[in-house]
């Protein structure tokens, strides 16, 4: 998703927001329009045509790791005069 689909559905929960907890009920129809748009049902969904993969499945397929993120890149460290996380400048 990108930026402007994050702010359409802000104001699409604002709005659910002022539907139910100020009673304005007039934004019903629009809430559902725009909720129908990000495939919200799985009517919604197949009138789309968004489909979603198995992740299950193609996980068990996948083959094995054979090293470790912490075996890969364990031997990582700071460079020199880069500051840490924590705020404390690195001295070594």
């Amino acid at each position: 998703m990108i930026e402007s689909d994050w702010y359409f559905l802000l104001d699409t929960a604002l709005m659910h927001d002022a539907m139910w907890s100020k009673g304005q009920w007039t934004l019903a129809a629009e809430v559902r329009l725009r909720v129908a748009k990000f495939g919200a049902t799985p009517e919604d969904r197949a009138r789309l045509r968004l489909v979603f993969a198995d992740a299950d499945e193609k996980d068990s397929k996948r083959p094995p790791v054979q090293e470790t993120a912490r075996q890969r890149y364990g031997d990582l460290r700071v460079l020199p005069g880069v500051n840490r996380p924590d705020g404390a400048a690195e001295n070594a």
